[in-house]
């Protein structure tokens, strides 16, 4: 299970969209590039119990929420840090171009993008 982030440059910056999907990666980004293009990026942390941190998530950032699953995303490095810390596991950044490696279901280039890799670049 997982609990993820959906940014998109589409949204100016307003509103991110935060869920919890037993899916892989690859299937919460083929999901939501339906809906938002090729630019969306998705920050995801493998997490067993994802669907009460969501819950937990939604308690703690009542302020921030603005409908459905909604969120300012001013708040977006309190959210990511919030659930790092939570979860206790870096997460997954991923885009419709770069996939985490362990996703064997796909035949695109793949490669994983942790935090710790992603603060090197």
């Amino acid at each position: 299970m997982y609990i993820y982030i959906v940014t998109n440059p589409h949204s100016q910056n307003q509103f991110i969209k935060v869920g919890y999907m037993s899916s892989t990666p690859k299937g919460i980004i083929k999901r939501y590039k339906t809906y938002y293009g090729s630019q969306t990026t998705v920050i995801c942390w493998m997490y067993p119990k994802a669907d009460e941190t969501e819950k937990k998530f939604k308690e703690r950032f009542i302020q921030e929420h603005l409908e459905l699953e909604l969120y300012d995303a001013r708040y977006l490095m309190s959210y990511i840090s919030w659930i790092t810390e939570t979860t206790r596991t870096s997460p997954y950044v991923c885009t419709g171009n770069i996939m985490p490696s362990s996703d064997t279901t796909t035949k695109e280039r793949v490669g994983v993008l942790t935090r710790q890799q992603k603060n090197k670049l």
